[in-house]
């Protein structure tokens, strides 16, 4: 039986490594740590400052490279730490926090955590950064044991160029398998090229992989059979955005939708809920008035597959499995 002196407080290390499924949703693969880095790299493209995000997996070693504008290498001055060391040591650390600058319009992730799960779930980790003329480099090493993480901060080194790294060892101590889901990977790399005017690259163990990515395509990453008749709409308020695209197949009575949000693929949420809504409107304005069509016929056959770009959002958990952000 448990006493109130059996109470403990596990640092935030200790609880990523305690609880990991929680927080990246599985132990069987390291692709969600994967995901967190790739996301932030997406930040910047969503922002406008990157054009190209290269992805390196050999090794066991995964490494990211966007051309952003480089990790803030500043020193909090609340504590003294350097923002790359408190990002990747201590959760609900993020840029997306800071209201009054806003460095971030909009983005992928939210919550603060992504950076130190990715740490606290491997071996090793290291972010570089490119700004300024110099080049930051911090590395980091995971103490299971202790359940702490060891960090070094090099000498900045004259450097041209602007942009980070960030490369990582998922742990095995953590996972079943430290192998990445490869085609995961694939179809996000896919997914993104289609929605963005990003470089996107993937190598692995040395070879270039080709991943085709035909924009007007984007509808055959999630239905079989796909109509030559494609009914695309888009809407765009200040800095958001909406991309529909859509077409009938009415020899399947199930209508079926797929989404993204800011990049990410999220399939459940506020934004099919919009489209489910929407696009009976829209139909019954070419519609006689006197039609006695439900709404729910209308969307009878219905493929589906909405993207939007929003800066305000809201996601249930930190695996972002759906958007509960208000209408």
């Amino acid at each position: 039986m448990s006493t109130y002196d059996s109470i403990e407080e596990l640092s935030d290390i200790k609880y990523l490594q305690h609880r990991a499924s929680t927080e990246v949703g599985s132990r069987e693969h390291p692709t969600h740590l994967f995901e967190e880095v790739f996301d932030n790299a997406l930040d910047e493209v969503l922002s406008g400052y990157a054009t190209k995000v290269d992805v390196i997996i050999k090794n066991g070693i995964c490494k990211i490279t966007d051309n952003g504008r480089g990790f803030p290498v500043g020193i909090d001055p609340k504590t003294g730490i350097p923002f790359p060391v408190k990002a990747c040591t201590k959760m609900h650390t993020s840029g997306k926090y800071n209201l009054d600058v806003k460095a971030y319009k909009k983005s992928a992730g939210t919550n603060g955590i992504g950076l130190t799960a990715v740490t606290a779930l491997s071996d090793v980790m290291a972010i570089r950064s490119f700004r300024d003329g110099q080049c930051h480099e911090f590395s980091f090493q995971t103490n299971f044991e202790k359940g702490t993480i060891d960090y070094k901060i090099l000498d900045p080194k004259p450097m041209e160029g602007k942009g980070t790294v960030v490369l990582f060892k998922p742990s095995a101590k953590i996972y079943k398998s430290t192998e990445f889901d490869i085609d995961f990977i694939k179809e996000r790399i896919k997914l993104c090229r289609m929605l963005t005017n990003a470089e996107i690259t993937l190598k692995i163990n040395d070879e270039i992989i080709p991943i085709e990515a035909d924009k007007d395509k984007v509808l055959n990453i999630f239905f079989d059979d796909v109509s030559d008749t494609i009914h695309k709409a888009e809407c765009t308020v200040g800095d958001e955005n909406v991309k529909i695209w859509f077409y009938y197949d009415f020899n399947k009575a199930e209508p079926r939708f797929k989404g993204a949000v800011n990049l990410l693929p999220i399939h459940v949420g506020t934004h099919i809920r919009y489209v489910k809504n929407v696009i009976p409107e829209v139909l019954s304005n070419f519609l006689p008035k006197n039609n006695k069509l439900t709404k729910t016929d209308m969307l009878i056959g219905l493929r589906c597959f909405v993207a939007i770009e929003v800066a305000e959002k809201e996601f249930v958990g930190q695996t972002k499995g759906e958007l509960v952000t208000d209408d």
